[in-house]
């Protein structure tokens, strides 16, 4: 009896180390992703201060895509990149009784999911 205790304690150890391990490795992957997650956001402002410069808003069912270059040109954007990582993107806004931005980034090290 005493040797399947021991037994469970160490099964019981080993997976809370796992546990312990794996959670400390998803934090340090999001800190990791935090700049172009931000990026994104920096994308997203500047293109509701293009669109409103503009007066370019979708109607129900449209979609406006609004390309980084284009903020650029526009002086809305000043440069998309981090940490000499020169990214582009664009944003997606579509009018589905609100208005919805969805950013998207590519850089070297990093793309926005559905890029």
């Amino acid at each position: 009896m005493n040797k399947m205790r021991v037994i469970y304690i160490i099964w019981a150890g080993l997976v809370l180390a796992l546990i312990i391990a794996l959670t400390i490795l998803g934090f340090g992957y999001q800190k990791s992703l935090k700049p172009y997650k931000d990026l994104e956001v920096k994308l997203t402002e500047a293109a509701k201060k293009y669109v409103e410069l503009k007066f370019i808003y979708p109607e129900t069912g449209e979609v406006l895509t609004i390309k980084s270059e284009d903020l650029v040109n526009e002086n809305v954007l000043r440069d998309l990149s981090y940490n000499g990582d020169s990214c582009t993107g664009y944003v997606k806004l579509t009018y589905n009784g609100v208005y919805n931005y969805n950013s998207y980034v590519k850089c070297n090290n990093y793309e926005t999911k559905g890029y």
